[in-house]
């Protein structure tokens, strides 16, 4: 049997298959189309840094890709973080929903990175 974290990883490993890093990093700030509503939840310490990380990786590829790990663009230096997001996904996920995986991935029509 599948465990709640085991299925946002399968959930989360076929949105990023599809392009979908932009609509993960949407649920993830609350501003997705996709977001159900839900009481505020509060979160350790440890798990609100986790989602900070997530967050801070998945806008780094949704606007560089995830070829590279470092772009200088300017005077800005971006950085991505897949160590933590990696942990983010072994901690379970903290912040995301299946609900909202669930229904982000079953939404015919849905344009991903936008």
């Amino acid at each position: 049997m599948k465990t709640e974290s085991m299925v946002k990883e399968e959930l989360i490993g076929k949105l990023l298959k599809i392009d979908g890093s932009m609509e993960l990093y949407k649920l993830l700030m609350g501003i997705s189309d996709f977001n159900l509503e839900r009481a505020n939840v509060d979160y350790s310490l440890g798990e609100a840094k986790l989602i900070s990380a997530a967050r801070n990786h998945l806008s780094f590829v949704a606007k560089f890709g995830n070829k590279e790990s470092h772009v200088i663009d300017g005077e800005k230096h971006y950085f991505s973080y897949p160590d933590k997001f990696n942990e983010w996904i072994q901690a379970g996920a903290p912040g995301i929903f299946i609900e909202e995986l669930e229904l982000c991935l079953s939404t015919k029509g849905s344009s991903f990175g936008k």
